[in-house]
């Protein structure tokens, strides 16, 4: 067998491997903020395309004839009518406005009660 003979002209380098296992660890990061970094450039702007060769323009289509207009039929009689206007409507008066939804709001809670009293009801038929 073999025996391994340390050599004395050497000193034994203890520090060295301390040295090392500190070198390969890395350094942590320095914790950065949120958002963009300050000092930094915006979004770069797209460059614009450029056109090979422009495009020939479609015809454009071609119109329709316009329908000729009806003319009214005249009635045999002589006489004018008379068409009546429409009569404008006077606006309502905010209060009865209010009433009339008050009586629309409270016949809807109305029915909703009696519904739901005789869905129960329905539960619990004698």
């Amino acid at each position: 067998m073999l025996e391994e003979i340390p050599i004395v002209d050497q000193p034994v380098a203890a520090e060295p491997e301390e040295v090392l296992t500190e070198a390969l660890a890395p350094e942590p990061a320095p914790k950065r903020g949120r958002g963009r970094p300050t000092g930094s450039k915006g979004k770069a702007k797209p460059k614009p395309k450029v056109k090979a060769e422009p495009e020939p323009e479609p015809e454009p289509p071609k119109q329709k004839k316009a329908a000729p207009k009806k003319r009214p039929i005249q009635s045999s009689d002589s006489e004018e009518e008379v068409v009546p206007r429409k009569k404008r409507r006077e606006p309502e008066r905010t209060e009865d406005v209010a009433l009339q939804v008050m009586k629309f709001l409270s016949g809807q809670h109305a029915g909703r009660a009696t519904a739901r009293r005789n869905k129960y009801d329905s539960w619990f038929a004698n």
